[in-house]
């Protein structure tokens, strides 16, 4: 007879997934997410420096909205390409993927609620300045004591950050 101990992590609905898959640690989701937000920021720095480049060269004022529109159309491309095998550039490059519930890989649809609408504008737009993000704080070390690594924003779509063999 097994206790509630024994269905922990390894025994979860999320273990409808392919044999080798786990939990990804801590540790490789917060670089991940790192990645995350330097390639965003690196990107909006690098953006605000062309513009005013490509504006302190031109007569037309407007020009500067080129470069713009071209770097973040290009990152925009890339990052809903990730979506789409249940990554971000982040988890790409620490070769993490999300799941749901079951096990099945999370799609396109999923994933661009989970990262835009709930980790970015719930807990870090909507939540976060009147917290002193604290609320986007507690999202982003959740996994560390939680028995699924689960982050709060994982746990309100259903969703797994997993390394391991790929879904298909």
């Amino acid at each position: 007879m097994s206790t509630q101990s024994d269905q922990s992590v390894e025994h979860s609905p999320m273990w409808g997934a392919k044999p080798g898959v786990k939990s990804a640690d801590y540790g490789t989701r917060a670089v991940a997410y790192i990645i995350d937000t330097a390639v965003i920021w690196g990107l909006s720095i690098a953006m605000v420096v062309v513009a005013v480049l490509v504006a302190q060269v031109s007569d037309n004022v407007w020009v500067f909205l080129i470069p713009l529109v071209l770097i973040w159309a290009g990152y925009l491309v890339w990052w809903v390409m990730l979506l789409r095998r249940s990554q971000t550039p982040g988890k790409m490059i620490m070769k993490i993927w999300v799941i749901r519930d079951g096990g099945m890989r999370a799609g396109w649809g999923l994933m661009l609620v989970r990262e835009l609408l709930v980790k970015g504008l719930v807990f870090v737009l909507i939540l976060g300045p009147p917290t002193f993000y604290v609320v986007t704080l507690v999202d982003l070390l959740w996994p560390i004591w939680d028995r699924n690594n689960q982050t709060l924003h994982d746990k309100i779509m259903g969703t797994h950050a997993v390394q391991g063999p790929m879904q298909e």
